[in-house]
């Protein structure tokens, strides 16, 4: 299945599959690294496709997330997200959830309030939500975002520049937008333990994330060596295959602490 498949990557098919509750939100846990502790989970939407079985986003997101469909996906995944936190915190477990949202001009708008409303109703304390954004995301509308960051930040959420190191002005937006962690995509992780030049610029990332005040997340981890590696340099959280693969709800990980 690829994006050239019209019929699935359409707009009008994903809303009418949000209608039709196909679409379905699975999470990786995000451990604390050298502790083996789940810390928190990432919310990953999954398309419970009639005739294709279960897809990932890569198969049915459209590149142009404009319009209502960015607001309409964010919100499904935002609300499926908080309320499974907080079935996980009644039942004693003491984790956070990540959503990444897709800042079209509409979600920009509605986003903090609706947080809010959501972290209200279903009893979820403000800094247990990570609302993670991707640089390329920020060049959409960077002033409508920073002003909404800005308001989910003096509401107590915490705030995350996902796929680091992969947009055209990753430092400008260090400069522009207070974020509380940095996520190192998987394409500096995925190779860590053989390529020197990847080592450098991961050390190099967690040391500047540190003295930002911003903790930092690796993606992407699939070999023990690149585990190790990250232990040595400081890296506090991680993510990956080798450690947890996205799954369903029920497949409850946060029993693990």
């Amino acid at each position: 299945m690829t994006r050239s498949s019209t019929a699935l990557c359409s707009a009008v098919a994903l809303l009418e599959a949000i209608e039709a509750g196909e679409l379905v939100v699975h999470y990786q846990a995000i451990y604390r690294l050298g502790t083996s502790q789940v810390c928190g989970f990432e919310a990953l939407v999954r398309w419970e496709h009639p005739t294709e079985g279960l897809l990932g986003p890569d198969s049915f997101l459209p590149s142009d997330m404009g319009g209502g469909l960015g607001w309409a996906l964010t919100n499904f995944v935002l609300e499926q997200a908080i309320r499974q936190c907080a079935e996980w915190r009644a039942a004693g477990h003491d984790v956070g959830v990540s959503v990444n949202i897709s800042p079209g001009p509409l979600a920009v708008e509605l986003l903090p309030t609706q947080v809010c409303d959501l972290l209200e109703r279903y009893g979820v304390p403000p800094e247990a939500l990570t609302v993670e954004i991707t640089e390329h995301r920020c060049a959409v509308d960077p002033g409508g975002i920073a002003v909404a960051l800005a308001q989910l930040a003096r509401a107590g959420v915490r705030l995350s520049l996902d796929d680091f190191g992969t947009g055209e002005s990753s430092l400008a937006r260090l400069r522009e937008l207070r974020f509380d962690e940095l996520k190192i995509d998987r394409c500096f992780i995925i190779h860590l333990a053989d390529r020197d030049t990847d080592q450098h610029i991961v050390r190099f990332v967690t040391e500047l994330a540190h003295q930002l005040g911003c903790t930092v997340v690796a993606e992407g981890i699939e070999a023990q060596a690149a585990l190790q590696l990250l232990n040595e340099m400081g890296v506090e959280y991680g993510q990956g295959f080798l450690l947890h693969r996205p799954a369903a709800p029920d497949d409850n990980y946060a029993r693990r602490n």
